[in-house]
């Protein structure tokens, strides 16, 4: 049996099932690999539109109660600090008037891959970790009176690719026409900086002539290299530890059909 033939079973079946992709990825869609728990709510809450926006206050206030995890993103091309720095103080002192630490707040720092257009992109990334590092370990002193005694961890991820990555992985042949041109386009354009010597030397040029194999390895890369699965085994360990029941069957089901 060819290469060409092996590509040409696998594709067939991949349409059929997720089976092959669960077989070979050794693990689940998103949905499922965080393994949901009852009452487990998801709650999206924008930024700062301006210095005083009361609406994005009142919602912030009636919703954060210190029992749950917030994610606090930073973005890596942010060039005005300030925004960002206002929007943690707001967030900090809401919980240190609940009379809660500031340990609840995991941190990511999105878009990840513009380091990459740097001269030397680990150091670029490195200081900006650093840099927003020193400005929440000075909110946390100012706010609660006293220095951090816990490493600040912030993770990087570039989430925008690990969404495309995932859909075209996942969910590709649900995806409407437009839908997955623009994401092959994303992956094809973007993915590029991310991907190992190794990986891109194994490529054709065009994504429109990689075949199920090569698709197979890019969305695999870029599960790792985008910071996505770092970021889901931590929220993995911190839901575990802070739901103290367990579910040996998940009541969340996404309704975008698998494959």
């Amino acid at each position: 049996m060819g290469q060409s033939d092996l590509n040409a079973i696998l594709f067939v079946f991949a349409r059929k099932s997720c089976n092959i992709h669960k077989f070979f990825l050794k693990r689940l869609p998103l949905p499922e690999e965080l393994s949901y728990f009852k009452d487990f709510i998801i709650r999206d809450f924008p930024g700062f539109q301006y210095e005083q926006d009361a609406i994005r206050v009142g919602l912030m206030r009636q919703h954060l109660d210190g029992k749950g995890i917030v994610l606090f993103i930073f973005n890596a091309e942010e060039t005005d600090s300030s925004k960002e720095d206002n929007l943690l103080k707001f967030l900090f002192t809401l919980l240190y008037d609940q009379g809660h630490g500031w340990e609840s707040v995991l941190f990511l720092l999105n878009r990840k891959d513009a380091f990459y257009r740097d001269n030397n992109p680990r150091y670029a990334l490195q200081q900006a970790l650093n840099n927003r590092q020193n400005r929440i370990k000075q909110i946390i002193s100012d706010i609660w009176k006293q220095p951090s005694e816990t490493d600040i961890m912030i993770i990087p991820i570039s989430a925008g690719l690990a969404f495309a990555a995932e859909m075209m992985c996942w969910y590709k042949y649900s995806l409407s026409e437009n839908d997955f041109d623009h994401l092959q386009d994303k992956i094809e354009n973007e993915a590029i900086i991310l991907l190992p010597e190794r990986t891109k030397g194994t490529l054709p040029r065009s994504a429109n002539d990689w075949d199920y194999i090569q698709w197979f390895k890019v969305c695999q890369v870029i599960y790792y290299e985008s910071g996505l699965a770092y970021l889901i085994n931590r929220l993995k360990v911190i839901i575990n530890k802070n739901i103290a029941y367990q579910s040996s069957e998940s009541p969340y089901r996404s309704r975008l059909p698998y494959c």
